[in-house]
């Protein structure tokens, strides 16, 4: 138990520096994702099909601090209260629901004959146990925070990391289809983009794998693209970066938790099993 406490004290501490997601929910371990807790009586089908509408899934712990952080989610909005994680046994198997393979588990007494075959959570001691998937309580969502903008145009790659969408396409070394660095500027434009700017280490090894997949250089030994700084004179294949379209989205993320939250509290104070709209 005091393990448990000063692991749930260190979160808390994480947890009030960061103010990263939406009204109602709290960064989980790595600034892209949030949690939050649904208090409905819910069986575990109902409480996939709840978070799939804020684009989430339930919560799948990976290691000891993503497991913590699930336990202060269940303590803050669930009081404690058991409740549903992203795992359960399938032909034997526990794994996540996503259907990878578990990279932590934390079972409190072993997991469970037959028909106890999802995982249920404490945050009191962030223990998991086995019960039956038609067993009906509170559950932990995580979602992808800011929303994973993807809507870039057929051809190109989005790159999560920047927000950014790129387009490089396929120079032949051996029958090269080059351009000086204003015509692959224009070619970019021309498509709404420019060029494309390197601005870390890791965005240069995202562009070099993207050479690499359209290329037929796969150690990009040969391969040589126009960037956005370049100097160089001469001719070269373009790699072009641009924003993805703005997609016309539903109400905010925020009202559609409030939405949720006040749809599981209706429930639950008629003390019925909690049934999601088909829509938020």
């Amino acid at each position: 138990m005091l393990y448990s406490v000063s692991v749930l004290c260190a979160v808390a501490f994480i947890v009030a520096s960061a103010g990263n997601c939406p009204s109602g929910s709290f960064d989980y371990s790595d600034g892209r994702e949030c949690l939050v807790g649904i208090n409905a009586d819910a069986e575990y089908s109902v409480a996939l099909q709840t978070c799939k509408l804020i684009d989430g899934r339930l919560v799948q712990p990976k290691n000891a601090l993503e497991n913590a952080m699930a336990g202060f989610e269940n303590i803050q909005t669930l009081k404690g209260q058991a409740g549903y994680i992203g795992v359960a046994r399938v032909n034997g198997t526990w794994g996540y629901a996503d259907g990878t393979s578990l990279a932590y588990q934390n079972w409190k007494n072993g997991t469970g004959s037959v028909g106890q075959d999802c995982a249920g959570f404490r945050g009191s001691d962030l223990s998991w146990y086995p019960v039956a998937c038609s067993t009906r309580q509170p559950f932990i969502c995580s979602f992808s925070y800011p929303l994973v903008n993807n809507n870039c145009p057929a051809g190109w790659s989005f790159y999560q990391a920047t927000g950014y969408c790129y387009y490089a396409p396929a120079w032949n070394f051996a029958d090269p289809d080059s351009y000086t660095i204003d015509q692959g500027e224009s070619m970019c434009r021309g498509m709404g983009g420019n060029l494309v700017s390197i601005h870390s280490n890791l965005e240069n090894r995202f562009v070099f794998n993207l050479i690499a997949s359209i290329s037929n250089d796969p150690l990009c030994y040969d391969s040589r693209y126009w960037y956005g700084s370049s100097q160089d004179a001469g001719y070269a294949g373009y790699i072009c970066k641009k924003k993805p379209a703005t997609i016309v989205a539903g109400p905010p993320l925020e009202e559609k938790l409030a939405k949720l939250q006040k749809l599981a509290t209706l429930a639950r104070l008629n003390k019925m099993p909690f049934v999601p709209p088909t829509s938020l």
